[in-house]
């Protein structure tokens, strides 16, 4: 393979390998059982990744190339948008993923969480698959002895929905943009909602309804941009659903 690749001018960077565990936990919990195990090359992403990922890399001369990182999956599908972009979320993917075999695995662990191991091989040599397969035991047998939670997706959401206080969303009628957004990591600065284009001004009170929460408010504004890229504020108003509401009231 490696050898088609060259041909083609192309150069392996990376190889990733993952598991899917049972149970739930945090980055505190496992930098200090890392500790513990003596690695100390825990990445310092805290400001990136937030409280619920954590990665390290390997120490030793046949693994200081691989990249270990341990997360909450469910968390990581509310929370994370695409790695470039400020401003997004993956919550369609737990009711509409074309990934049967993982809509699968993350409904199997509904009851007590789920959290990912994966190990990310950098470098253009190709080991051989037992090798790769030893270094993913190695990782689990060191995460065997960490502390877990049974913790549900319902729990977690739960907890998520609570802190929820308002919600923001902005209009550009000239472009027809909407966006929205329903919260903002106080850690990671990421804004977690959605952003669609071609929407006129009759569809924006059904967006405002679908995307706002019982009894709290959604900030709806208003603005236009001129070709210097200057944000002018033309309008704001607040609105609220009535409990057991699906329209704006």
């Amino acid at each position: 393979m490696l050898e088609i690749l060259r041909n083609k001018h192309m150069v392996l960077h990376d190889i990733d390998m993952t598991r899917d565990c049972r149970y739930v936990t945090e980055r505190r919990l496992v930098e200090q059982h890392l500790l513990r195990n003596g690695i100390t090359t825990v990445i310092k992403d805290r400001h990136r990744m937030g409280d619920h990922c954590i990665s390290w890399m390997g120490s030793s001369d046949d693994t200081k190339n691989i990249r270990y990182k341990v997360y909450n999956k469910f968390v990581q599908i509310l929370e994370s948008a695409e790695v470039r972009k400020s401003l997004g979320s993956r919550m369609e993917g737990l009711v509409a993923d074309d990934d049967k075999r993982f809509m699968a695995r993350l409904l199997r662990h509904k009851d007590h969480g789920m959290f990912r191991l994966e190990l990310t091989f950098y470098g253009s040599t190709l080991l051989s698959l037992k090798e790769y397969k030893a270094h993913l035991e190695d990782a689990r047998d060191l995460l065997s002895t960490y502390p877990v939670y049974d913790y549900s997706y319902e729990e977690m959401w739960k907890q998520r929905a609570d802190c929820i206080q308002s919600m923001v969303a902005v209009y550009m009628p000239v472009k027809k943009v909407f966006a929205y957004c329903h919260w903002w990591n106080s850690v990671t600065s990421k804004k977690y909602g959605y952003m669609w284009k071609n929407v006129g001004s009759k569809l924006v009170p059904l967006l405002l309804a679908n995307y706002s929460f019982n009894d709290r408010p959604i900030h709806y504004i208003k603005v236009k941009v001129d070709d210097a890229g200057e944000v002018e504020i033309i309008s704001e108003k607040v609105y609220e659903r009535e409990p057991g509401c699906t329209a704006m009231t």
